[in-house]
């Protein structure tokens, strides 16, 4: 089984930096969604699909394939509001797609999904929701051809339809959008311009709906970065947390000045997958090798020894939730109350997961997600699974009782097969590689610079994971 699983990572570091995004992928977690205000009820998005819960225990499944039509190299992104509104965005425009026109799709149940009004042809990188207001929703555009409009776009009615913004948009892509907490009406973006290498961070202070932009410089070997995303904003709306995204390094600087100037404070020869702020204002950091990071005041980084390896985090009145690494941890999603001890809240195999989401027999949900269950239980190395679950059909086409499992066995090894979707500047370079134009050739060129020093970086960690799983053998 080991030597299987070797293989299929191997595979991996072949292939686009996303994996196969549906119910046969190869499963592991990505991130943790929350309900605002909600301590009950939890998502967790997965290679797979969006895990979905109203109280934490009972777990439902809505697949991608509701979205992507074909077997297509990306993985959705969601977003989700205060009252289970979810957005996806797929950070490009493929006949692949439920529309060629449309790269984000809304619902507000989880059974079926529509193209909002006013992105239609827009490459959306990054969408967000105030976790206050949830009708307030941003969205970064980053089409790569020359002459495209990008910017930024606000929603009220929680992103049902998209009204432009008042930003400075010129010969730039838009990287990331988040809001502050505490329903302040400020929010966060980044920009990026490639002809001539240049940054911004901008901020607004009503909502989304006009930006103040700032040139954000930093170099790292003597080379500008333009890689940049919001980690984290505190709700005074002056303080802000960026990440910069370099070829073998990421750090984390922070502004006091409404993103006039940033200091570093934490660098790390490894990826940040991820950060958030707790409620004292302490900023937590996951990262792939060195693991958990916390800094109380926000500067000064330690590490949190014996902490789950992830890929994302976020906090609620529970404490610290983890989307775990499955391949290193017995669970997918954890809780910690203290950042010390770690408490399961779905297994490795997602055994709480019950099916797919309950929807009416002619959902978009009933249509795809049902008729996947069966192979996705498989893939999950259940199966035998309860065929009292709704959409499992052993004669479903993709069952296969051949399929290998073994629960006992811990894989190992480098997911950055993910790492690099949540940027979106550098997935919308896979769009349309044939006419990026010069400006887009600029940005593929940092992408595969980027992307083959961070492939040699999970080689060499697969490489040192395999030696030590023969020795163990041995």
């Amino acid at each position: 089984m080991k030597q299987l699983q070797a293989i299929a990572l191997w595979v991996l570091l072949l292939v686009p930096a996303t994996a196969w995004p549906h119910a046969g992928a190869l499963p592991q977690s990505l991130d943790v969604l929350r309900f605002p205000g909600n301590a009950n009820a939890l998502s967790l998005e997965t290679t797979f699909g969006v895990v979905v819960s109203p109280d934490s225990e009972q777990w439902r499944w809505i697949c991608h394939e509701t979205i992507i039509r074909d077997m297509t190299a990306v993985i959705p992104r969601y977003s989700q509001n205060r009252d289970g509104v979810l957005l996806a965005h797929t950070n490009l425009l493929s006949d692949a797609l439920a529309d060629s026109r449309e790269s984000v799709y809304r619902s507000a149940d989880g059974c079926d999904w529509l193209a909002p009004i006013g992105l239609t042809d827009a490459i959306v990188a990054d969408v967000a929701f105030d976790t206050e207001d949830g009708n307030r929703a941003l969205a970064a555009l980053a089409d790569l051809e020359p002459e495209a409009l990008n910017g930024i776009r606000f929603s009220t009615d929680a992103g049902a339809s998209w009204t432009p913004a008042t930003v400075e948009a010129d010969d730039r892509i838009f990287q990331a959008v988040q809001f502050a907490p505490g329903g302040t009406g400020f929010a966060w973006a980044t920009a990026a311009r490639f002809s001539v290498l240049q940054a911004w961070v901008a901020r607004s202070s009503d909502s989304g709906e006009s930006w103040e932009s700032h040139p954000f410089e930093f170099e790292v070997d003597g080379s500008t970065q333009v890689l940049v995303d919001i980690a984290a904003a505190s709700s005074d709306g002056n303080t802000v947390w960026v990440r910069v995204d370099a070829p073998t390094s990421d750090h984390l600087l922070r502004s006091t000045d409404a993103g006039v100037s940033f200091s570093e404070v934490f660098s790390v020869e490894d990826i940040i997958h991820d950060t958030t702020l707790d409620p004292s204002g302490g900023l937590w950091a996951i990262t792939e090798e060195s693991g958990l990071h916390r800094a109380e005041n926000g500067i000064d980084f330690s590490l949190v020894s014996g902490a789950p390896r992830a890929f994302g985090l976020d906090y609620d009145e529970r404490g610290l939730l983890v989307a775990a690494n499955i391949w290193h941890q017995d669970y997918s999603m954890a809780v910690s109350a203290d950042g010390l001890t770690f408490d399961s809240l779905i297994s490795r195999n997602f055994d709480e997961l019950l099916g797919p989401l309950e929807c009416p027999e002619d959902s978009q949900s009933t249509q795809f997600c049902d008729p996947a269950w069966t192979m996705l239980t498989n893939q999950l190395g259940r199966g035998d699974d309860d065929d009292s679950a709704e959409g499992d059909d052993d004669s479903a086409e993709g069952d296969d009782d051949s399929t290998e499992a073994d629960d006992d066995d811990s894989a190992e090894g480098d997911d950055d097969t993910v790492d690099d979707s949540s940027n979106g500047a550098c997935e919308c370079a896979t769009a349309s590689p044939g006419s990026l134009g010069e400006s887009g050739e600029k940005l593929l060129l940092v992408f595969l610079l980027t992307l083959v020093a961070r492939r040699k970086r999970t080689l060499e960690s697969c490489q040192e994971l395999q030696t030590n799983q023969e020795n163990d053998e041995t």
